[in-house]
Formats: structure tokens, C-alpha cells, sequence
């Protein structure tokens, strides 16, 4: 993913009904909704449920097929109750955004985060995918991790020291050359095994999951959890030594790049290998995506992002037959007065004992919510991309 990331808009879809492809042979579409957030604002967003009921009217307008949701076993971290982010009980918060979903005549995609994953993690991680299979309707998928590929992740776990691993892993960015994008498998014998163990160890978090989820929905579907185009060809590779393709049915992708060509040039990499695997597993596209904020993927405009937008999707679409989710659609810079009338990890934050209530760092500059739900709110955020979006639908 870039560092920064906005948001998907709904109207997107329209525009990807433009160009040669048909309606008939488009993959799926999606969008990313409450995503890059933990459990603590999915919850906080969740008891929102006129906000969600405005929002999934929205995507059932433009036909949305899927709606991504994280969720994590990351315990709340305390966040105070108040009108605009009230307690919830467990899960009441995914209940409230799957229910939307299903309103919304769409299909939800739960991505599963976990802090690490070993021995001492192992029973307490059943116990709660045990509760979120029993609110997950049959319809869902199960993506299992996010960019677990990266060294540095928005995943690290509460409270990890600086210079931490994702999931517990112990592999870094410094595995590979600092200007290798693609990935390649280092040649030290060391780098080598911290990348072996990291692989390792996601498979046989991945192995539980795929057997749990199946026991209890054995038509259900399992994708490997979406992998940054940054980096991916060794561990894509790796997946494959270890054999990850016996404990899923699909595997999703995250193409990222400044321009549309360049995003959907990245499959090249990650492609052939997963089709070179003995079991064929199809790619997802659950992230993809610009921004006019910061990022690699940063553009000028919104009318540029949608077109971009537009542009990879064909592209994509072209490539691969799994849904194809959004990630980001619009963004808008947000004063420090305008984030704090939202329920957001930053107000949360601000609201706690000895907190900076002056300031929100990052509100200085152009910045984006991660998920459709906060910036859908018509009264805080302009929605620039959603009409540029319309006009390239209706451009000849």
C-alpha cells in the first residue's frame, strides 16, 4: 500500500462501465469500506447505523458486489464512549456493518488481522474466529492478512517497540536492496532464513484459518491475504515452496503504481507464479488505487485520479477474473477542527487524559480516512472524484 491512503467513492463503478469492456465480462466489482482502521473505529464506526445505511443505499445504487471489512483479534485499546463513538459489545460493531452489507445486496470480504501468531496466540485466535464465523452470514469470504509481505505494516501490534515486525516476523525491509522493487529472493544465506521462517510462519496461521473457516462453511472462500505489489516476488515464490496454495482458494493482489500501466505491469511479477503453482487459485484485486495526498501513487487532481482509475480497472479487468475492490476513489484535506467533529482514530485519540487536543499531526497538509465510512459524510467532505467519475462514464 502507499503511506498515504484516501478513500474509495461509490459512484466509482460507473466509470468502469466505460471503454471496451463489457458488463458481461467485467470481474465482480467492490470497494474497500471500513479498512487500515482495527477493531476499536470498526467498532466506533459500527454503531453509526444510519451513517452505514446511507452509505450501503449508495453501493447497492451502483451495483457493488463485494464490501471489504477488517477485522482483528487486537483487543480495544480504550477508546472513551461518546455520542458519535459509542461502546459496543464484541463484534456488535461488524454485526452492524455486515448487516449493511447484506441491505446493500452485496457480499462481504472479512479480512482477519492478527498481532502474532504461535503457540500462545493459537487457542485464543480460535475462540475468536469461532465468535466471528457465528456473525458472518454464508455469503463472506475470508481474506487472511494484509500485505503480509511488507516488513513495516499498519498491522504491527499495539505497544511493539520501535523497528517491530508485523505479525511477530522478523524479516526486514533491508532483506532486499532498498531500489529492488520487485522483490528478488536475497542471495544471503541469513536474509534467506529470515525470509523462510517469516513465510513460514504466515502459512501455518494461513493452514489454521482455511481449516477452522472450512469445518464450519465448507463452500466458503479463502484468499490468501492481499500481497503489496512492492516487493512481492520472493515471497510469492516462497508461498509456493511452502505450499500455501493447499489452504486457500484464491489469492489477492495489491497493484499499486504511479500511473495505470505501471499498476497493472506489476501483475507480471506476481502472475506466473501463482499460475505456475499446482493448484489453481484465482487472483483477487482487493486494493489498488491514487491519491492527491501523499503516496508513490500521488496525482494532481481528482479528475486525474478518476481517470487513472478508470484506466487501471480496464487494465486489470483484462488480466484477471477475480472481483476488483477499490481502495481509493477520492481524498480532501481535513482541518484539525474537521476531523475532530468525526469519529476517527485521531478525535478518539484526542479525547483521552493528557492528550494534544490542539492539534492532530498530519492536518497540516492534504490527509485521507482509511475506509468509505468516514468520508462519505457529505457535510465534512466534498466529493469531487464521484462526479469526475460520472462524467468519464459518460465521456465517448
Amino acid at each position: 500500500m502507499p503511506p498515504a491512503k484516501p478513500i474509495v467513492a461509490a459512484t466509482a463503478v460507473l466509470a468502469l462501465l466505460a471503454g471496451p469492456i463489457a458488463l458481461s465480462a467485467a470481474p465482480p466489482l467492490g470497494v474497500n469500506y471500513e479498512t487500515g482502521n482495527g477493531m476499536d473505529l470498526l467498532n466506533c464506526d459500527g454503531g453509526n447505523t444510519a451513517q452505514i445505511a446511507t452509505d450501503m443505499a449508495q453501493l447497492k445504487s451502483i451495483g457493488a458486489k463485494w464490501v471489504r471489512i477488517e477485522a482483528s483479534t487486537t483487543a480495544e485499546s480504550g477508546l472513551p464512549s461518546s455520542p458519535t463513538c459509542p461502546k459496543l459489545p464484541a463484534l456488535q460493531g461488524l454485526r452492524n456493518m455486515l448487516k449493511g452489507v447484506e441491505s446493500a445486496q452485496a457480499r462481504p470480504l472479512i479480512v482477519l488481522l492478527v498481532d502474532q501468531y504461535g503457540a500462545a496466540a493459537r487457542a485464543p485466535y480460535h475462540a475468536w474466529l469461532e465468535q466471528l464465523l457465528a456473525v458472518a452470514p454464508e455469503s463472506a469470504a475470508f481474506e487472511v492478512g494484509n500485505e503480509e509481505n511488507l516488513s513495516q505494516s499498519t498491522e504491527g501490534y499495539k505497544g511493539a517497540p520501535p523497528g517491530s515486525y508485523p505479525y511477530g516476523w522478523r524479516f526486514s525491509a533491508s532483506d532486499f536492496g532498498s531500489s529492488d522493487r520487485t522483490g528478488v529472493c536475497p542471495q544471503d544465506p541469513t536474509k534467506a532464513a529470515d525470509l523462510d521462517r517469516a513465510v513460514s510462519s504466515y502459512v501455518a496461521w494461513l493452514a489454521d484459518t482455511y481449516a477452522a473457516i472450512k469445518a464450519k462453511r465448507p463452500h466458503a472462500t479463502v484468499v490468501i491475504g492481499g500481497l503489496s505489489s512492492w516487493q512481492a516476488q520472493c515471497w510469492t515464490q516462497k508461498l509456493g515452496q511452502h505450499g500455501a496454495y493447499h489452504y486457500a482458494d484464491a489469492i489477492a493482489y495489491h497493484p499499486y503504481g504511479a500511473t495505470p500501466s505501471e499498476a497493472a505491469a506489476t501483475l507480471g511479477v506476481f502472475q506466473p507464479i501463482v499460475k505456475s503453482w499446482p493448484k489453481l487459485l484465482a487472483i483477487w484485486i482487493t486494493e489498488f488505487g491514487f491519491t492527491t495526498g501523499d503516496g508513490s501513487s500521488r496525482v494532481g487532481t481528482e479528475q486525474v485520479k478518476a481517470s487513472n482509475l478508470a484506466q487501471t480497472y480496464r487494465l486489470l479487468s483484462s488480466r484477471v477474473n477475480g472481483p476488483i475492490l477499490y481502495y481509493t476513489a477520492r481524498d480532501w484535506p481535513l482541518t484539525t477542527a474537521q476531523w475532530k467533529q468525526q469519529c476517527g482514530s485521531a478525535p478518539c485519540v484526542l479525547d483521552k487524559p493528557g492528550s494534544n487536543a490542539g492539534h492532530i499531526p498530519g492536518t497540516e497538509r492534504d490527509v485521507s480516512g482509511s475506509g468509505l465510512f468516514e468520508q462519505l459524510d457529505g457535510r465534512l467532505v466534498q466529493e469531487p472524484a464521484e462526479k469526475a467519475f460520472d462524467a468519464a462514464a459518460r465521456a465517448p
